[in-house]
């Protein structure tokens, strides 16, 4: 998701994906809705030389009614230079619903970074330089 700074701002979306903010409000008005869960990880990874701050959580996606239980990734994608927030959503199975957060492997999953590098270096977010 690509959307123009007055939109969503860039900076409001980073607060939120590290925690530190609250959800934008923006987030719900596609077709494609999110709902966080139990945090399970937050980072940054870098992918074709793009900048992504991630946050992994338990929770759900709803699209056209249907709604689906699992890993969320929410990647806020860093394009030094221009005016669009990019935000994306990379969503999985939970590996053990019954499992407490600590007790997870989450190797492979939405909630790995590796994982998430591996994810994320199939796509080119940013536009080329020059």
């Amino acid at each position: 998701l690509s959307v123009h700074s007055w939109v969503g701002n860039e900076a409001e979306l980073r607060r939120y994906v590290r925690g530190e903010g609250k959800r934008p409000e923006w987030f719900g008005e596609g077709d494609t809705d999110f709902q966080e869960g139990e945090i399970l990880r937050r980072g940054s990874v870098q992918a074709n030389g793009q900048d992504i701050l991630y946050s992994a959580s338990r929770g759900s996606v709803s699209r056209e009614g249907q709604k689906s239980e699992g890993i969320v990734a929410l990647l806020a994608i860093d394009c030094r230079g221009d005016n669009r927030a990019r935000l994306g959503m990379w969503f999985g199975p939970d590996p053990d619903p019954s499992k407490p957060a600590g007790q997870l492997d989450l190797a492979g999953t939405p909630a790995d970074p590796k994982a998430i590098q591996d994810f994320a270096g199939h796509f080119r977010f940013c536009p080329a330089a020059g």
